[in-house]
């Protein structure tokens, strides 16, 4: 019900201040291939080796995985649909 008042007023920032980034902002890889944010994954080196790797466990790549800025009841919904067998995929550009 607030939402809608807020939407029929015009204040867009003001959701998305308020519905994210003051409330439970985090970041995590999407694959722009596929738009899945479950697989890309992370692979570290050796231990004397700092640098990190994001790769899509679908697309068996590492082109096209980008971070971005996501709610992260988001995040723990789209979990909850996958456990549930459904896939919900992302266009990112």
């Amino acid at each position: 019900m607030e939402r809608d008042s807020l939407l029929a007023h015009g204040t867009s920032f003001l959701l998305h201040d308020r519905l994210q980034n003051c409330s439970d902002l985090s970041y995590c890889h999407v694959c722009k291939l596929c738009g899945s944010i479950l697989s890309p994954v992370v692979e570290h080196g050796d231990k004397s080796d700092q640098h990190k790797t994001v790769s899509c466990r679908t697309c068996e790549t590492t082109k096209g995985v980008e971070t971005v800025a996501l709610p992260y009841v988001f995040r723990y919904l789209v979990s909850e649909m996958f456990a549930m067998n459904m896939r919900l995929t992302l266009e990112v550009e």
